[in-house]
């Protein structure tokens, strides 16, 4: 009888430290889950906001895009991206009186180069972030070269174009642009996001 209760009982104290062993591999597995997830979140997170990332964000996706050379003519940023000072309409007045985009636009070839400087709609982002654009219509702009007013004050039109240029051999010159909503804009307007850049487009 005593024989059989010690073995009872050595059987239990196995069982014991089995089932401890268990528990041991059970929280240690829980441990390198937790950790595993952890590191996959913090890498995750490091590529979302990495300056890889953000170059495709609201503001500086003109700069990725627009800092680069298209069949000779090179595009560069001379300011921090391009946004809406005011978003809600204003006078021309005050239009006006904001800070300029500026760029400069460089001739890399050996021959005359005739462009279209336009505004148009940073798709990337309207995707990622499912929303409505605002027209380029609703938009008032004024554009200068090297320092000269080249445009008069008016409304973009529907397709972006903003001015036709020509550019030397080796030539260059720099660009501002000030736009602002139009005044006259109406409740149509609202719900609407900004996501623009400046391209060069119709090369010849």
């Amino acid at each position: 009888m005593s024989h059989e209760k010690t073995l009872v009982a050595h059987n239990n104290y196995e069982g014991g430290i089995v089932m401890e062993k268990s528990v041991k591999k059970e929280i240690i597995m829980r441990i390198i889950s937790i950790i595993t997830t952890s590191l996959f979140l913090v890498f995750a997170t490091w590529i979302w906001f990495s300056p890889t990332r953000k170059s495709f964000s609201q503001n500086n996706a003109a700069m990725a895009m627009n800092n680069m050379k298209t069949n000779q003519l090179e595009f560069v940023d001379l300011t921090e991206g391009i946004h809406l000072e005011n978003a809600y309409p204003v006078s021309d007045e005050v239009g006006s009186s904001i800070s300029p985009y500026e760029f400069q636009i460089t001739n890399h070839s050996n021959t005359v180069k005739t462009f279209t400087i336009a505004f148009v709609d940073d798709y990337l982002t309207i995707a990622n972030e499912k929303c409505k654009s605002l027209d380029n219509n609703y938009l008032r702009y004024i554009l200068s070269k090297n320092n000269d007013i080249t445009t008069p004050i008016r409304n973009i039109s529907l397709d972006g174009d903003l001015y036709v240029d020509t550019l030397q051999p080796q030539g260059k010159a720099i660009y501002s642009i000030k736009f602002w909503i139009d005044q006259d804009a109406g409740n149509e307007i609202m719900n609407t996001h900004f996501h623009k850049r400046v391209a060069i487009v119709n090369e010849k």
